[in-house]
């Protein structure tokens, strides 16, 4: 998958790559990119906190499977039937 972060006042686009991307989720200048991990053999997933650019700030492996996903200024929640995982 093909993610573009575009500044709209410099009209700059940066471009990044993200195999098997599940979900996006933003809140002002930052996103978290979701994918599943396909090189582990149980249901890993992948979070990636991203700036407005595209560069990642933070990432963290989480082995719920993200079926609804918030998120504000300061935190992520992110539930699937039984669990509610919150960063």
């Amino acid at each position: 998958m093909c993610i573009i972060f575009w500044d709209t006042t410099i009209n700059e686009k940066h471009v990044k790559y993200m195999k098997r991307l599940q979900k996006i989720v933003a809140f002002e200048e930052y996103c978290f990119l979701i994918a599943k991990l396909d090189d582990t053999p149980s249901d890993q997933w992948l979070l990636v906190l991203c700036n407005a650019v595209g560069c990642p700030v933070d990432s963290k492996t989480i082995s719920i499977e993200p079926k609804a996903v918030a998120m504000n200024r300061t935190h992520l929640i992110i539930c699937d039937d039984e669990v509610v995982y919150y960063w």
